[in-house]
């Protein structure tokens, strides 16, 4: 019989959700919580020794009321559970199978007969499966075997206006958001769920202090770093397709010679990149850039510290936005998978062109350190707020960390 504990569980796919949690782990008493690292085995290269690197955060972070997913599978459930939905991206079914054979053989023929594109504009789904970009595998969302109440938790704005995902409502009773921009898309596809804005937690201590808070010691080249110099943190998104790995990098690199001897460049690439392309550091210490690795380094620090924040595409904008930081955005080839998707399904990243600066790759060096000039110079204070509104609405009314462990307490006890 599987035992169940009136607690919260906090279930932690990837060591950079330990930020997402980090400030409500510190407002809640240990004995109502669990955190459990998720050790599932998957496909995914990317998640090679995460539960490992968890660990590692909970450790350094002297937190020990922490279980694996393997050690509670099928023997206890929380009363609720915290989670971003992202326990395992890839698993094998029945089901996925006949799904992917589907899109190999009908998908194919769709897409090359130009089918798909008529079916989308006449009914609104191309019934391609997503021909030969499909996999044999579906997304497993183990929450409800663990849980009780299961609650969606928010992991970024970087959203599109096709969210939320409609298998979400099959898995999750309650949903917390950012802002105004997820609340209205959640309670207009998913009207009888529960909704509870709770604001970016992990960028509290940021909002009202500009001070400087990275040690030149933690970085790669730190030799490089002048404190007399403004600082550009250049924060890449992780391209999923394989044969685009890093490319968003590693095709920007030759743009910043110029930048590199005037201003301080920090990059701090994605985690999954790393994981995915062996050689990336290697690659970034030879181009002479500063480089941040820190596992467990609190992303606010590094856009608190920096003049500039260049992106492409993923939640490092909104992030920056939040934080009314001025923002450059770098855009990537549009043949490319990756930004097809987000064409298609409406995404925020794209949308959010129309209120940044952009440049695209054909930009030459000299344009690109004029532009760069342009962008630290100028005072954006207003518009970045106006931005912030639009996406994340009135601060006043999301949640502090304490009404959100208030909230949950309600929800334990009842």
């Amino acid at each position: 019989m599987t035992k169940i504990e009136n607690k919260i569980g906090i279930l932690i796919n990837w060591p950079r959700e330990f930020d997402m949690y980090d400030k409500l782990i510190e407002e809640m008493p240990s004995a109502y919580f669990e955190i459990i690292v998720n050790d599932i085995k998957g496909f995914d290269k990317e998640r090679i020794g995460n539960s490992h690197d968890i660990e590692k955060i909970l450790k350094l972070k002297r937190i020990k009321n922490y279980v694996f997913f393997s050690e509670i599978i099928k023997k206890k459930k929380f009363k609720i559970l915290l989670s971003t939905g992202e326990a395992c991206t890839h698993r094998l079914t029945v089901y996925s199978v006949l799904k992917w054979t589907y899109a190999q053989i009908i998908g194919r023929f769709l897409d090359f007969t130009k089918l798909s594109s008529i079916l989308k504009k006449l009914v609104g789904r191309p019934f391609n499966a997503e021909g030969k970009f499909s996999v044999p595998f579906i997304r497993w969302f183990p929450e409800r075997k663990i849980s009780e109440i299961s609650i969606k938790y928010p992991q970024g704005m970087d959203l599109n206006y096709i969210y939320p995902v409609e298998i979400w409502k099959k898995h999750f009773d309650i949903f917390f958001t950012h802002g105004s921009a997820d609340s209205k898309m959640i309670s207009k596809k998913f009207p009888s769920k529960k909704i509870f804005n709770i604001g970016y937690p992990r960028y509290i201590n940021f909002l009202n202090s500009r001070t400087n808070q990275i040690k030149p010691k933690e970085l790669i080249n730190e030799e490089l770093l002048d404190e007399k110099k403004e600082t550009i943190l250049w924060l890449p998104s992780h391209i999923k397709e394989k044969n685009f790995y890093g490319q968003n990098i590693l095709s920007w690199i030759p743009k910043f010679d110029e930048v590199k001897k005037k201003y301080n460049l920090i990059i701090r690439p994605h985690p999954k990149t790393l994981k995915t392309i062996g050689h990336i550091e290697k690659s970034l210490k030879e181009e002479k850039l500063i480089i941040d690795l820190k596992f467990d380094r609190k992303i606010g620090e590094l856009i608190n510290y920096s003049n500039l924040i260049l992106c492409d595409y993923g939640g490092p904008i909104y992030s920056s936005i939040y934080l009314e930081k001025n923002v450059l955005l770098l855009n990537y080839l549009e043949d490319a998978k990756f930004v097809k998707d987000k064409i298609e399904s409406f995404s925020f990243d794209i949308e959010v062109r129309k209120f940044l600066t952009y440049c695209d790759l054909n930009i030459d060096n000299k344009e690109l350190i004029n532009l760069i000039d342009e962008e630290i110079q100028l005072k954006k204070t207003t518009k970045v707020k106006k931005i912030k509104n639009f996406y994340f609405g009135d601060d006043k009314k999301m949640n502090s960390i304490t009404e959100t462990y208030k909230y949950l307490l309600n929800q334990l006890n009842n």
